[in-house]
């Protein structure tokens, strides 16, 4: 083996083996058994019928979703609405029965400040911004003390990192600045439902590292409230 290959396989496995430590000394405090609210995803293109199957084998009850401009007929959220009437919950006009919630995507962060002006403009309205790990953390922090109708989500890339810091760090600061406000949201696209499994198992076990209170109130109960709806089937 040429050296740097050799070194290369040394640096990988030592990564590995800190990796392994770092996941095992985490303190599970929790086990979650409860039905999961995914509060926003974007349909994906193609196959929405097969991911949202095995959503359900994941334990995800209730999944909100909003329309992308790519997906093929049988993919928008109107239509999966009816194949999964209990499961399925349209994010976007025409509303289904669940309140109506904003979703200010797509989104850069040079318009990221246009948004504050909105949540001071229309105080009645509830908006959902997705993927939080993108912006200045501390300015959502005080958007989030600031204004009552901005909710947060947390999807892969959030879950990913709070799992890493054993449930703590700044994303767990941003979470607890407004605890009944943080939400579980996929974000979805292609890709989201692609890894949808590896998400919902990483959220599972971030949920190992929250208190019961704080582990529920992310994965359904703050969606429930937003939504006005219960995550179990009717």
């Amino acid at each position: 083996m040429k050296p740097l290959s050799l070194l290369y396989s040394l640096c990988l496995g030592l990564f590995l083996t800190w990796h392994a430590q770092a996941s095992e000394s985490c303190k599970i405090i929790n086990s979650f058994s409860g039905l999961i609210f995914d509060a926003g995803a974007f349909v994906g293109a193609t196959d929405m019928e097969a991911h949202l199957d095995r959503a359900l084998t994941y334990g995800v009850e209730k999944a909100v979703l909003f329309p992308h401009p790519d997906a093929q007929g049988g993919n928008h959220p109107i239509e999966l609405e009816e194949t999964f009437p209990d499961l399925v919950v349209r994010g976007n006009a025409p509303w289904s029965n669940a309140s109506a919630v904003i979703w200010p995507e797509p989104i850069s962060k040079s318009m990221f400040g246009h948004l504050e002006t909105e949540l001071a403009r229309f105080p009645d309205r509830n908006y959902l911004l997705g993927h939080v790990s993108r912006f200045n953390l501390k300015t959502l922090e005080r958007w989030l003390k600031t204004y009552p109708n901005l909710w947060i989500g947390f999807g892969k890339p959030e879950i990913d990192q709070m799992v890493e810091n054993c449930g703590q760090g700044a994303l767990s600061k941003l979470m607890r600045a407004a605890s009944n406000r943080v939400v579980f949201a996929s974000y979805g696209k292609a890709e989201g439902w692609e890894n949808y499994k590896w998400t919902i198992r990483k959220l599972k076990k971030l949920a190992e590292y929250l208190s019961p209170t704080e582990a529920d109130a992310l994965l359904f109960k703050n969606a429930e409230e937003l939504y006005k709806l219960s995550v179990n089937a009717p």
